[in-house]
């Protein structure tokens, strides 16, 4: 298996690095498998992730390491080969950096566990962006729908390279 995955935030301190770590556990196992996280703001390059967000990790048993949050790049965008976000600023952000997704790499991370049948498109995008911790401080919520969304994601990983 050879995959790329990326997964993009505001500021790459909270939810796409937990996101990054959470995937690097469930696929541990496999070789040839990139995972990484950035953020769509540079307000925090250079930082760590926040202190409550690795936290999260001891009841789950999963490793964070300390890292330094970096800023997306249209670079990663033809590295990758799935960039995955957080909410619709994010997805905002990332179609205009990268011209509207013309290679479709480009997902919402919940998406890939919550169906939005039925919903309003306002109720769907609520429904489906993950919490920003930074400011709701609910970091289990946040760590909970990470880890939800990576379930499937892995699944999805592994149904197209079958």
């Amino acid at each position: 298996m050879n995959t790329k995955k990326l997964f993009v935030c505001q500021c790459n301190i909270c939810r796409s690095p937990m996101a990054e770590f959470i995937l690097k556990n469930m696929m541990s196992q496999y070789n040839n498998v990139e995972i990484a996280s950035v953020g769509m703001s540079g307000e925090k390059e250079g930082e760590d992730m926040t202190v409550e967000a690795p936290k999260c990790r001891s009841a789950y048993n999963i490793l964070f390491e300390n890292r330094q949050a970096v800023v997306f790049c249209v670079e990663d965008y033809l590295k990758y080969d799935l960039i995955v976000f957080m909410d619709e600023w994010n997805k905002i952000n990332l179609k205009i950096r990268c011209m509207d997704d013309p290679l479709h790499k480009i997902f919402k991370l919940l998406e890939f566990s919550r169906t939005t049948k039925g919903m309003s498109d306002d109720d769907a995008m609520l429904y489906t962006n993950v919490t920003d911790p930074y400011h709701s401080n609910n970091y289990e919520q946040t760590f909970s729908e990470i880890c939800e969304g990576c379930a499937k994601l892995k699944e999805r990983i592994f149904e197209s390279n079958e």
